[in-house]
């Protein structure tokens, strides 16, 4: 006789489906929590959009659990919830929000910009023009910083960013940027932060708009201001994310000066020129002349300079990323297409209106030339890395430049407390 083979019960068929079953669920709970953590949203889910007056969340069903991701004005961020957990739904924050009324303003003997919670704003005899209370945080708003999109070209080139990001100063007396950002998860400028600035038609107590960011276009700050009968601000549509250009004149008008159709516009304070990104092209324009003055590049365009005789020079690159380390291969092109310097390698330059510097990674030297290409001066470096940071020097520094010389130094490491050698050019007749 054959011995029959031991058959499974059923109830242990459906004991190991069930552990089948579990595990799989186990694995694409952790998968998908694991996505939730790093800012994805989860796969093999049901989805569905809400939508508010202020915005919309972004529901994902999982099998009893729940991925939210809230785009409200009154709510912004994300929650990987159990199923039961009901959703957030704060009041909605209207587009223009009333300000608060009526409530005591202590004596800022001072005249600090912030004084207990308060904003205060000072015309300039030290005259108090009026305050403003905070509407969507207790006391975290703030006079707005100029602020930035995902290229940041002004600060992507270590040797030609300015030293720091600046306040946008009161509007001829009449009106203020006003950064009232909730709180939220995710930090500036991350995609799905949102920030939330006001025009604050200061002497009335009055919010005129609501953008999603602002920049100045003034870099070097109020004398240039106190001249010019109007001023031209770069701001954020709040519900689109797009750029525009808004100009308010000294008798308090506004004007849209360039509507919001664009993904990054950028000033140049040297040449008045706005560096601008619209339907994944880059080009130069001149709001004055209302003309694009460059060709249009599909890399960034981080930089646009004029020489002496008048021609107008860009620099386009590509940015690599290895680890922590950034870096950005540039290419120069005059303002009508001609190349310039079109090395693979330069990952690092400063202009001038005489003269220029560079410097080739695959050499590890720094160029000094004049626009006819002459070359005037070259050094060896020790490397050539330009990210300049508390924990990396870079592999050279501009000290000071006049008119008539440039002084530098040349790091020997990137070490933090690294040695240097110190450079000095003359180039007033280059």
């Amino acid at each position: 006789m054959y011995n029959e083979r031991p058959t499974m019960s059923k109830k242990k068929k459906l004991e190991i489906l069930g552990g089948i079953i579990l595990l799989v669920w186990l694995l694409f709970l952790m998968i998908n929590y694991f996505r939730y953590t790093n800012g994805k949203t989860p796969i093999l889910t049901l989805h569905r959009t809400q939508k508010y007056s202020d915005g919309t969340v972004e529901s994902y069903y999982g099998l009893f659990y729940t991925y939210r991701s809230y785009r409200r004005t009154a709510i912004t961020g994300e929650e990987f919830v159990p199923f039961w957990t009901p959703k957030q739904n704060p009041k909605p924050i209207t587009d223009i929000p009333d300000t608060y009324k009526n409530y005591e303003v202590p004596d800022n003997k001072m005249k600090s910009d912030k004084f207990r919670g308060l904003l205060y704003f000072y015309g300039r005899r030290t005259t108090l023009l009026g305050t403003y209370k905070c509407i969507n945080t207790e006391i975290d708003c703030e006079k707005a910083i100029s602020g930035y999109d995902e290229y940041d070209i002004l600060y992507a080139n270590p040797l030609t960013k300015p030293e720091k990001r600046y306040q946008i100063l009161e509007s001829y007396d009449l009106y203020a940027f006003i950064d009232d950002t909730a709180p939220q998860q995710a930090e500036y400028p991350a995609p799905n932060y949102k920030r939330t600035i006001y025009l604050f038609d200061i002497k009335n107590n009055k919010i005129l708009a609501r953008f999603g960011d602002v920049k100045g276009v003034d870099y070097n700050g109020i004398y240039d201001k106190l001249e010019s009968k109007e001023e031209i601000y770069i701001v954020k549509d709040y519900k689109t994310n797009k750029w525009g250009l808004i100009q308010i004149a000294e008798d308090g008008s506004i004007e849209q000066k360039l509507p919001y159709e664009y993904d990054s516009i950028n000033f140049d304070d040297d040449t008045k020129y706005y560096i601008v990104k619209k339907d994944d092209m880059w080009s130069v324009y001149d709001l004055k002349k209302d003309i694009t003055i460059t060709d249009n590049y599909t890399d960034i365009i981080y930089d646009v300079w004029t020489n002496r005789n008048r021609t107008t020079y860009v620099a386009v690159g590509k940015q690599h990323i290895i680890g922590d380390y950034k870096y950005i291969d540039y290419k120069i092109y005059r303002a009508d297409g001609q190349p310039f310097l079109t090395d693979d390698d330069i990952v690092g330059y400063y202009p001038k209106d005489n003269f220029m510097f560079y410097i080739r990674r695959s050499t590890n030297k720094m160029y000094f030339i004049n626009y006819a290409k002459d070359l005037k001066a070259e050094y060896q470096l020790y490397f050539a890395e330009t990210q300049n940071t508390k924990k990396h020097k870079p592999c050279v520094e501009i000290e000071s430049i006049k008119e008539n010389y440039i002084r530098f130094k040349i790091y020997k490491s990137s070490d933090p407390n690294a040695q240097y050698e110190s450079g000095y050019e003359t180039v007033k007749y280059w």
